[in-house]
């Protein structure tokens, strides 16, 4: 009798992968528009006509540099669209890292520094950065005379804690905007069966969640994650027990924990069996995933994967 693979049916969306499938998409194509008119100020129709959901590959400044993977790149018109979600609050510098990259990236396409794109980058953040504000707008100025800088570089911060907070609270007096940040937090079995008989965007968004919940490359990529992020801790926490410092302790567990989002799928593909890389660079190719980005993500050269085509 054939094992049945296990469901994670409560892989959250602040798991990357998840997040992106998520927001890329076409079934949810009016819900990303919403957000990103809410937060941004583009209008819906000119997302839901004109936008193209584009690599999350940044540029390499060097052959070997090994590559960074953005959670989402949105193009509209003139506008790059980065869209992020922050589970710690240790993630400013590499955002900024993102957005200078984006930058020389299209820069480099056209050889002149004049007439780039907008770069603009929304951080989901589930932590509060911040303030108490829901979302907040930075731009480079000049702080003494509040005058604007010329380079077309905007944040945006979405601060999720103040959804979680009032989904509690107030719930009936959310917006729509809240209501739509708030299926983020919270999309448990009964939550998405309640806004499946609603008709529109939040039917289509519960759908689509339930779906990629129960796609098997969603799975086995959260299960590599969830290995390698025990493991991870575990090995921090032995480490900070062996010194005999509290504070030790308190930092091997946030850098086990960070380090198994950021890297728990590449090095626990590396770490697990060869088996389990091939099936997942299988899974894939059916994507029509390039093979350059598969070779990286399960560390099988790119002759083995030529030959699982």
């Amino acid at each position: 009798m054939v094992e049945e693979k296990k469901k994670h049916r409560d892989i959250p969306l602040t798991f990357d992968p998840m997040f992106k499938a998520l927001l890329s998409a076409e079934e949810t194509r009016e819900y990303l528009a919403l957000l990103i008119e809410y937060i941004v100020g583009i209008p819906k129709e000119e997302i839901m006509e004109k936008a193209v959901v584009i690599s999350g590959e940044l540029y390499k400044e060097k052959q070997d540099e090994k590559g960074k993977e953005a959670d989402l790149l949105i193009a509209v018109e003139n506008h790059i669209v980065n869209i992020e979600m922050n589970n710690t609050k240790d993630y400013k510098e590499k955002n900024y890292a993102y957005m200078h990259k984006l930058a020389y990236r299209y820069y480099k396409i056209r050889d002149t520094y004049k007439e780039g794109p907008i770069i603009i980058q929304i951080n989901f953040d589930s932590k509060k950065t911040y303030d108490d504000r829901l979302v907040i707008r930075f731009e480079m100025m000049d702080k003494e005379r509040m005058i604007l800088d010329d380079e077309n570089f905007i944040k945006f911060h979405v601060n999720l804690d103040n959804i979680r907070l009032k989904y509690y609270n107030e719930k009936e007096k959310m917006s729509e905007f809240e209501k739509l940040l708030s299926i983020l937090l919270f999309n448990d079995k009964k939550t998405l069966e309640e806004y499946k008989k609603e008709s529109g965007v939040m039917s289509n968004v519960s759908k689509k969640i339930e779906s990629l919940r129960d796609d098997d490359l969603i799975n086995e990529l959260y299960e590599i994650n969830e290995i390698h992020a025990k493991r991870m801790r575990e090995k921090e926490m032995k480490e900070a027990r062996e010194t005999g410092h509290a504070e030790g302790i308190k930092q091997g567990r946030e850098e086990g924990i960070e380090q198994g989002i950021e890297q728990g799928i590449e090095q626990g593909i590396k770490q697990g069996s060869n088996e389990k890389a091939i099936s997942i660079a299988k899974n894939l190719l059916k994507e029509n995933i390039d093979i350059s980005i598969i070779s990286k993500t399960t560390g099988l050269k790119l002759e083995e994967i030529e030959k699982l085509k």
